[in-house]
């Protein structure tokens, strides 16, 4: 899969991937969360990430990107 290679080249580590999505981390451990539809392998590291679902680095749950405040422990992330 040449998009799951793009990734790694970009620094991303590469946690799930099936037929439809993949989850993986930046160097922050921030997970993401994007469909394998939604970028290729020109795609920027930037591009890639605002796409993708955002996970806080702290508890693992959904980040709203306007607030960046984790649901779970109410940290800023």
């Amino acid at each position: 899969m040449t998009q799951i290679t793009h990734l790694k080249n970009l620094g991303f580590e590469v946690d799930f991937v099936d037929d439809e999505v993949v989850f993986f981390f930046d160097a922050n451990y921030y997970g993401y969360e994007l469909g394998l539809d939604d970028f290729d392998e020109f795609s920027t590291a930037n591009e890639i990430t605002e796409k993708a679902m955002l996970f806080s680095p702290c508890c693992g749950h959904e980040v709203d990107r306007d607030a960046m405040m984790c649901p779970d422990c109410k940290e800023h992330v």
